[in-house]
């Protein structure tokens, strides 16, 4: 975002000693460039020129006067006679958007989840948080967690024009510990992350080659197995956020409409150094058939570009998809890692139980959860959604305890959404010997 990089410039010059002034303009045109450095001059000023307009002239002319001239532009130019310094600017660190959090706002208790998406910028943040305080001046104090969710949504609103159409920007926060998985697909996730973090040193100073420094897994498995909240973990832990494909806007029925929104799609991950997440992969990245029709042939372009672009991507890339060999075989060369989530066994079903139960809800000691987690052999989003429903029926019925009843209540509602037969309630367990005189110890 050019506008937002514009503030980058600013900040360097005002540290040389300079006074910036900031402009806005449509493609700079070699006139405009006399005007602004000649005004700049005798103003004594620099001048820092945002070229939002797209895609200007690849070469200028510039003139030779004792003023630079600091250009925030999408695209790298070449001047003449005057050279020309590229930077390249990409998105902040995870520390320094860190840092950034903790010098706009010192009241909010400390996070690691940084504010708003990887391209928000330092000056994005700082006019979030006015927006914010004058809020709170308005309405009164507020905790920090309501603060810490107007600031996001403030944030949001300002940076919405990053995210295109057909894709919804999550900030991940689930971490490790929130991950139920044997032993096996844990350690590739853990692998993939240790990649990334890597991939600077691999590909730098050791000169390994490679096509892009990006990063593609597929994630396999039936619904509800974890896929997306593994894709959360994967992407929070890079400190990244992830940009959720809408598979259903993003495919048209006119010729070439497909391809225009992955590619805004691929762009927008690039620029905001987010993580892409494409649910029900296999509608997108299907196999190529054989051509009978127009339609075959126009399909198999659609999965030609999918395989060039993800080539290409030079950042994170999840597939999902629940039918796995529904997908062209070519799309396995491209991916690093090809992670199996099967429904879980006994022992995390168990985990998952006492995961989703937190440790402020009032259970009763007496719910059996290693016969729930024994009887019910369901995936972790149905034991999530059970637990959950069985927690509003609990408070709704007046603050008493989460009993059996109310779980098995809602794993009936479960079974039943899923259309699958309810295997019935857990066996009771057998009531506690008497502890009187006599009593058998």
């Amino acid at each position: 975002r050019p506008a937002a990089l514009a503030g980058r410039l600013a900040a360097l010059a005002r540290t040389a000693g300079a006074t910036p002034v900031v402009l806005r303009s449509p493609p700079l045109t070699e006139a405009m460039a006399a005007s602004v450095l000649l005004l700049a001059l005798v103003r004594e000023v620099v001048p820092v020129v945002a070229d939002e307009g797209g895609k200007g002239p690849a070469d200028l002319l510039v003139p030779v006067l004792p003023v630079p001239l600091l250009l925030a532009a999408r695209s790298p130019l070449t001047t003449w006679p005057r050279p020309v310094v590229a930077v390249p600017a990409g998105s902040l660190e995870r520390d320094d958007r860190l840092a950034a959090v903790r010098a706009a706002v010192p009241e909010l208790p400390p996070d690691d989840a940084p504010l708003g998406p990887a391209s928000i910028e330092p000056g994005d943040l700082a006019m979030a948080v006015e927006d914010v305080r004058a809020q709170v001046a308005l309405t009164g104090p507020v905790r920090p967690h309501e603060l810490h969710r107007r600031l996001t949504a403030t944030v949001d609103l300002r940076t919405a024009g990053s995210v295109p159409a057909g894709a919804v920007l999550v900030h991940p926060r689930a971490r490790w510990a929130d991950l139920v998985l044997p032993a096996d697909p844990a350690a590739q996730l853990r692998e993939a992350v240790d990649r990334m973090r890597a991939r600077d040193v691999v590909l730098g100073p050791w000169g390994f080659r490679a096509g892009t420094g990006g990063l593609r897994l597929l994630f396999a498995g039936p619904p509800g197995t974890g896929k997306t909240l593994a894709a959360e973990v994967v992407a929070a832990e890079l400190g990244r956020d992830l940009l959720v494909v809408d598979i259903s806007r993003l495919v048209s029925k006119w010729i070439g409409e497909t391809e225009k929104n992955l590619a805004a799609v691929f762009d927008a991950a690039e620029r905001g150094d987010a993580a892409l997440f494409f649910d029900e992969a296999d509608a997108l990245f299907g196999r190529r058939t054989e051509v009978g029709d127009a339609r075959d042939r126009y399909a198999n372009l659609e999965t030609a570009y999918l395989l060039s672009r993800l080539e290409r991507f030079d950042g994170i890339a999840v597939l999902a998809s629940n039918l796995r060999q529904n997908m062209d075989p070519a799309f396995g060369r491209r991916i690093e890692f090809v992670v199996p989530f099967d429904p879980p066994d006994e022992d995390d079903r168990l985990r998952m139980w006492r995961l989703h139960l937190p440790r402020a809800a009032p259970v009763d000691p007496d719910v059996p959860l290693d016969a729930l987690a024994a009887l019910y052999e369901i995936p972790g989003a149905l034991i999530r959604n059970a637990a959950l429903a069985a927690g509003f029926l609990a408070a709704a019925g007046g603050p008493g305890p989460i009993s059996t009843e109310h779980l098995v209540h809602a794993l009936r509602r479960e079974y039943a959404k899923a259309g699958q037969a309810f295997p019935g309630p857990p066996p009771c367990r057998p009531a506690d010997p008497p502890m009187g005189k006599g009593a058998p110890r």
